[in-house]
């Protein structure tokens, strides 16, 4: 009973990694050599007060009348071997 409850996290687990895997780094799309790395800073600013509602523009959004949204992230990925990348992400989201 307790090796089908450990065989199916296993599982689990493995369904989770492949959903998480990526064959390139977000960072600049490469995969770094072993000891190597790459950093980098995004920022993205967007403001609005007209939405788009079916069939017409709207001015004002609706409960907010304007919302805004910053964002700044950190990403970084070094290399732990020439065929495994640790890539790290550091988001900050005001809205």
């Amino acid at each position: 009973m307790t090796k089908n409850i450990t065989k199916n996290i296993i599982r689990g687990f493995c369904l989770l990694i492949m959903g998480a895997s990526f064959a390139q780094s977000p960072v600049n799309g490469f995969m770094q050599k072993a000891g190597e790395g790459g950093l980098s800073l995004t920022y993205s600013y967007e403001s609005y007060d007209k939405v788009f509602l079916v069939p017409e523009e709207v001015d004002g959004v609706p409960v907010f009348n304007d919302v805004t949204k910053t964002s700044i992230s950190l990403y970084g990925d070094i290399g732990i071997s020439d065929n495994l990348n640790i890539v790290l992400n550091l988001p900050y989201i005001k809205s």
